[in-house]
């Protein structure tokens, strides 16, 4: 093997006129991905196909694994995650909060804890969406149909649920407790009915807000039996309940239910590590939000909550409040309508720079500038493209991405400088060629019908864009990454987990990037050497990462038949026990894949490895695939050949 950097690979003798002397080609570095364009026309440093790899320091690194760091043995059906750092700590952590159907966790990653947070008496949910506002955390349900109806809506339309809520204090400082049920009669009517609907609404609901909220029950101490209060009892085997006004029992408990008359009292245990999330609960919960409206989501804009009213519509909070202006939301709140009427409708909602946001809709953008007054009248910034998934929309800096049907696209959001003059629409262009231009292959392959699935998130100076793909169950487990440094794209990242959602916390004195699967396993991107960690046994699976390149076709700027003779490639190995690359050789005209060459190492440290290509063909591409857990970087290559046979010539 020879010295690392030695590439004198030409000469061995003096070439005289008659020789064809070899030529040399080759990347001296790399700068990004383009798998679209053809392979022969790329510029130097850019690969022509790029797999679980990063390219930083103008080198191609294969990328660390993911690791689990926390699961539920068989997994759990996830509805939706978001961040959440409890306000009312002295020094709030950063925790992912999970919703199920029927109870809620928080999930520290520095403690490695899972804390069980319930729901209300009686609340479930079959929608997640989180909003961390006001010091509070909301699950927002989903809108259903909007009141008032009319007389002739189906039987089977689905109303909405008003958002929970969690305020992360403790029961002494005025935390949220779970309570009994109440049975009362709800007569659906609304001031834009000229009368009633005929006929009344019969529904189980919580007496909102629970806190203001007394009942009276007398129990024996002894028997736990229910001996005065309303007839029976309506709580359920792990309802939380603060007593108080007795003589031997005040404090928080856990219900048993025993029968409808008789519930058993158990202490209420601290929450305790455990990695299976067998993790007791805290003494507090959710409780319905009674100021906000049914909504599928919201964001904070201009200091007011933002939901998504309804297609054309979206409602505001007060400044600085949950409470929406007027409190009657079908009349009285502020709202704004986009192109009302339309056969489009809101997809997604990024609030950006000073009190502006930016509406995206299925087939058109908007601005709404101004919240803060709520006093300027929305501008439609295009109608010749919109936004086919909320979760793929993410900034930083002044740009803002988004998946459309023909690719992803880029606003420039043009941040005004001190003096802030003009308005926030002469600030912003959309970019007129999608920024996946390059790796348009790539957008070919997403599985439309699951596009819904595809989840975008802004980290390390980078745009992650998850995508589903044919035959992946509609899960997203192939992630398109740009880098915002070498403004080009790095690698198509694939993954042995759909993306449930991508979480941005801090951890280890620094942002990182975690995946919530399906299955509500958490994942720390880029964490572990070598190989991918998964599934929700007692012990996580592993897989290596299958990095992989391939060059640009090397052809001399020439089309000339060629005698190709020789190649060259740096590359170090990262980690302690060595490294291990498959490098195959491939011509054009004629088509032909030459015998395999192994780089393999045993330590950390740089090489240098010279091989014999000997092969024809009008250019030659080099693929270098990894064959065992430890990692590596690709430095540099070269390829040496001679052109063959007789030269084209231009009369």
């Amino acid at each position: 093997m020879d010295a690392p950097g030695d590439f004198n690979m030409i000469s061995r003798r003096q070439y005289f006129q008659l020789d064809d002397q070899p030529k040399l080609d080759g990347d001296r570095s790399f700068r990004g991905l383009k798998s679209y364009p053809d392979a022969g026309a790329l510029e130097e440093g850019f690969l022509a196909a790029a797999t679980n790899v990063r390219q930083d320091e103008k080198k191609v690194r294969m990328r660390r694994g993911i690791e689990r760091k926390a699961h539920w043995t068989g997994g759990k059906a996830v509805l939706g995650a978001g961040r959440y750092a409890n306000s009312y700590d002295p020094t709030p952590a950063d925790e992912i909060a999970i919703a199920i159907a029927d109870e809620a966790y928080l999930y520290d990653p520095g403690a490695g804890t899972t804390t069980t947070v319930p729901y209300q008496s009686g609340q479930t949910t079959g929608a997640a969406e989180f909003l961390q506002a006001f010091g509070s955390l909301f699950i927002f349900r989903g809108r259903g149909i909007s009141l008032p109806f009319a007389v002739n809506t189906p039987s089977t339309a689905v109303l909405g649920k008003y958002p929970l809520r969690y305020d992360g204090r403790p029961i002494t400082d005025g935390g949220l407790l779970k309570m009994p049920k109440g049975s009362t009669v709800l007569q659906v009517h609304g001031p834009r009915l000229a009368q009633p609907l005929p006929f009344q609404l019969w529904a189980q609901v919580d007496l909102a807000p629970i806190e203001n909220r007394d009942d009276l029950f007398t129990f024996d101490p002894i028997t736990g039996v229910v001996t005065s209060g309303q007839t029976g009892h309506d709580f359920e085997t792990g309802d939380l309940v603060k007593f108080s006004g007795t003589s031997t029992i005040d404090g928080i408990w856990e219900v048993e239910k025993i029968d409808s008359n008789t519930i058993l009292l158990l202490n209420v245990p601290s929450p305790v590590a455990n990695e299976d999330q067998a993790a007791s609960p805290r003494p507090n919960c959710w409780s319905e939000s009674d100021t906000l409206t049914a909504a599928d989501f919201g964001v904070m804009a201009g200091n007011r909550m933002a939901l998504r009213a309804d297609n054309n519509n979206v409602v505001f909070s007060a400044l600085m409040s949950t409470n929406f202006v007027g409190g009657d939301l079908s009349n009285n709140a502020e709202m704004l309508s986009f192109n009302e009427g339309t056969s489009d409708y809101i997809v997604g909602l990024f609030p950006f720079q000073d009190d502006d946001m930016i509406v995206f809709k299925r087939n058109s953008i908007h601005l709404a500038p101004n919240l803060t007054g709520l006093a300027t009248e929305p501008t439609e910034l295009t109608r010749q493209m919109g936004c086919v998934e909320r979760k793929t929309i993410a900034g930083a800096g002044g740009l803002v991405f988004f998946l459309s049907d023909s690719g992803v696209y880029a606003i420039d959001v043009g941040v005004k400088g001190g003096a802030k003059i003009g308005t926030s629409a002469a600030h912003l262009s959309i970019t007129d060629k999608p920024i996946s231009e390059d790796i348009q292959d790539q957008i070919d392959l997403i599985d439309w019908a699951n596009v819904g699935s595809s989840r975008g998130v802004w980290y390390d100076n980078r745009y992650w864009l998850a995508i589903p793909e044919t035959g992946s169950g509609g899960q997203a487990k192939r992630i398109l990454i740009y880098n915002s440094i070498l403004q080009s794209w790095e690698s198509v990242d694939s993954i042995p987990v759909g993306v449930k959602e991508f979480l941005l916390l801090a951890y280890g004195g620094r942002q990182r990037l975690f995946i919530m699967d399906y299955e509500g396993t958490r994942y720390l991107v880029d964490s572990v050497a070598g190989a991918d960690q998964f599934g929700t046994g007692a012990s996580p699976s592993t897989a290596n990462v299958a990095a992989a390149v391939t060059t640009r076709s090397y052809d001399f700027d020439d089309l000339n038949q060629k005698r190709w003779l020789r190649g060259a490639a740096t590359y170090n190995a990262i980690d302690a026990g060595g490294s291990n690359i498959l490098m195959t050789a491939t011509t054009v005209s004629p088509d032909k894949t030459l015998p395999a060459i192994s780089l393999q190492t045993t330590a950390v440290g740089e090489n240098l490895k010279r091989f014999p290509l000997r092969g024809r063909g009008k250019s030659i591409q080099l693929n270098f695939t990894n064959q065992s857990s430890g990692r590596w970087e690709l430095r540099e290559v070269r390829v040496e050949g001679s052109t063959a046979g007789r030269a084209l010539k231009h009369y």
